[in-house]
């Protein structure tokens, strides 16, 4: 299973590229295909989305969750794109302070999105959770509430800015003569989300602790990112993006990724979609789709939230976005791209039989040396301030117990917010890192007919395994010289494939870090400790 699960890193297909497979199956014969223009490797490396989650040999480029929390100052940072609900400190586009007034004023600008989002949901000084008095979800300017008696944060204000074009200039900057000479009216930002933080100067040392109590804090927002085009529902237009809402259905972000001029591949929608936009929708229902969880409530099969930077490859963007949901992305005949998710179905073309095959290769089960039997599974958790945390490991009893030792491997969900999803999307990877059959075979010219099928039936007598049974092409290759196409597959097992349970397989939820609160120092009489000031020395405990 090493070559599946390697395809992602593959950087191109040899000499014969111009007329070999590329993802789940493409035929270039004349012009330019979808594949040409993403590259080799996007396609290839995006085939199936679990594979590029399960690579552990080489790290995607897409930034982690954690690294939302802390802004970065850099002279000329690549812009920053996210979809669904994620948490941005994106790069600092002012640091400074005012030079002459006592007490100073301290001002950060950190741009946070390229483009226009959604909204707010809520904001951090540090990790400490925050509120305002006031509502700036859609933008505008607030104080922080006082987290505590003492008037933690109460100093501070905050402005946000959702990129729309043009921009309303910065209220907390343009009011301080000492500040907007570098940051003016003029310095509006348009088409880029913004986060400003103002932080008033304390007079008293005493009170500055107590209000800034780790000095200059760092801001970050929880915010909805990018909205995308919908075609399901008639109020929205492609053509005018005003009519746009946010999703977090991973289908309808990829068409965004594909096609979108600014911060996409630029693909051709009427070319690589349109074609083939039912069975595209068909896909994002099946994401929206809900499913039991082991509570008994129930959420959407298949969320993505996560963001990306615009130096990140087009491959890992892609295959962040198909790990979320089990993706299988790949090319018709016609040049057009066709996307199956994680959810099987029956296949209802005739199989290939033995008029059809040329020849084959097998592998039975598993090296010693390849095989994998616990999946170490991580997801970002927003209960936990939106960083990588672990599920319960994902473990292969049967296995185990077989060769009497666990070997593991990594599955980083780092777009996936949900416990449950992320175990879903385990047992997938799980059956698909230990298939029982494993192989290539050879077709005439009659296999043109399953390009862009993820599930095909076989019908081979002579072959052990494949006598009445479905596999999953991972690959193909057509040689129109020679009338003949290479499959790759892996042979599923269709009684199991969907056999989750979340009854007896979600496991328990994450545990959660334990909740820091202020405890009173007090004298043995009881009676607590105070300082000059009249207010009580406290210590932090954890419950």
């Amino acid at each position: 299973m090493a070559e599946t699960i390697g395809l992602f890193i593959l950087e191109s297909i040899g000499a014969t590229a111009s007329i070999t497979g590329i993802g789940a199956a493409t035929v270039t014969v004349a012009g330019v295909s979808a594949a040409t223009i993403v590259g080799t490797a996007a396609i290839i490396g995006a085939s199936i989305g679990l594979n590029y989650a399960l690579a552990s040999s080489v790290r995607p480029d897409v930034p982690k969750p954690e690294d939302g929390s802390q802004s970065i100052k850099q002279a000329v940072p690549p812009r920053i794109k996210g979809f669904g609900t994620n948490r941005l400190a994106g790069y600092a586009m002012l640091y400074e302070a005012s030079p002459t007034q006592r007490p100073g004023k301290a001002y950060v600008v950190n741009a946070l999105h390229s483009g226009v989002v959604g909204a707010f949901r809520g904001f951090y000084l540090n990790d400490d959770l925050v509120n305002t008095i006031g509502d700036i979800t859609h933008g505008g300017a607030a104080q922080v509430a006082a987290q505590d008696d003492k008037g933690k944060y109460a100093a501070i204000y905050l402005e946000t800015h959702l990129g729309i074009v043009p921009e309303i200039p910065n209220s907390l900057l343009t009011v301080d003569p000492q500040i907007n000479g570098l940051w003016g009216v003029n310095h509006r930002g348009d088409g880029v989300a913004s986060l400003t933080m103002l932080c008033n100067g304390i007079s008293s040392p005493q009170n500055f602790t107590n209000v800034y109590p780790h000095n200059l804090p760092s801001p970050s927002a929880i915010v909805d990112c990018s909205p995308v085009w919908d075609p399901r529902d008639p109020a929205q237009s492609r053509s005018n993006p005003a009519t746009w809402t946010v999703n977090k259905n991973p289908v309808l972000q990829l068409i965004f990724y594909l096609t979108a001029e600014d911060g996409g591949v630029g693909l051709d929608f009427d070319a690589v979609i349109g074609p083939n936009l039912a069975a595209w929708m068909g896909e994002a229902d099946l994401c929206d789709q809900p499913v039991a969880r082991s509570d008994g409530s129930m959420e959407p099969r298949y969320r993505s939230d996560g963001w990306y930077t615009y130096d990140n490859a087009p491959a890992d963007v892609i295959g962040s976005i198909l790990s979320t949901c089990d993706g299988w992305l790949g090319e018709a005949g016609d040049g057009s791209l066709v996307i199956v998710v994680g959810v099987y179905r029956p296949p209802a073309d005739p199989p290939i039989t033995a008029d059809h095959v040329l020849g084959f290769s097998l592998d039975y089960g598993q090296a010693d040396e390849q095989l994998i039997n616990v999946l170490d599974v991580t997801f970002t958790d927003p209960a936990q301030n939106y960083v990588t945390v672990p599920t319960e490991p994902w473990r292969d009893e049967a296995s185990i117990s077989l060769v009497g030792e666990t070997k593991s491997k990594p599955l980083e969900l780092k777009w996936v917010q949900s416990s449950s999803q992320a175990r879903r999307l385990a047992d997938r990877a799980m059956q698909r890192l230990n298939p029982q059959l494993t192989g290539s075979f050879t077709t005439t010219l009659y296999g043109l007919r399953y390009l862009g099928r993820r599930w095909v039936p076989i019908q081979y007598p002579f072959v052990s395994g494949l006598q009445n049974n479905v596999v999953e092409i991972q690959n193909a290759e057509v040689d129109l010289m020679r009338g003949r196409i290479l499959w790759q597959f892996s042979l599923i097992a269709t009684d199991t494939i969907e056999a989750y349970d979340p009854a007896t397989d979600e496991g328990g939820a994450p545990a959660s870090p334990p909740s820091i609160v202020p405890v009173l120092l007090r004298r043995e009489d009881g009676n607590p400790y105070i300082r000059e000031d009249g207010t009580a020395y406290m210590r932090e405990a954890s419950l």
